[in-house]
């Protein structure tokens, strides 16, 4: 029990870590996150009319992957990096676009570059 009403270094402590850390403040782009059974599901949206670049740090580890629910296509995301239990990814929207950020082992029929 904290016994102050202040949120103090050790209740910080406390909290868990975030599932998402941009690398500079970004509002207009906003997340959702799912874990399933073999990944992790990140469904990301810029709800500007102006385009939005970050680099996005991901709890989750394996294979980061855009999938493209209008095409019907996943490919592997170029410029991720893995390790410690989080996955690097630049982030880049056009005004009011959404992605899908899918971490975990790649269907073998994807296309890797």
């Amino acid at each position: 029990m904290e016994p102050t009403a202040e949120i103090t270094a050790r209740v910080v402590e406390a909290l868990p870590k975030p599932d998402v850390a941009l690398d500079r403040p970004c509002p207009p782009i906003t997340y959702n996150h799912r874990s399933l059974a073999d990944a992790q599901v990140y469904f990301f949206f810029n709800e500007s009319n102006q385009k939005q670049s970050r680099t996005a740090i991901l709890a989750g580890g394996g294979q980061a992957q855009v999938w493209d629910a209008g095409a019907g296509t996943i490919q592997a995301m170029t410029g991720a990096t893995v390790g410690n239990g989080i996955v690097t990814v630049p982030l880049s929207f056009e005004a009011y676009e959404a992605k899908l950020i899918v971490l975990g082992p790649l269907p073998a029929e994807v296309n890797r570059q």
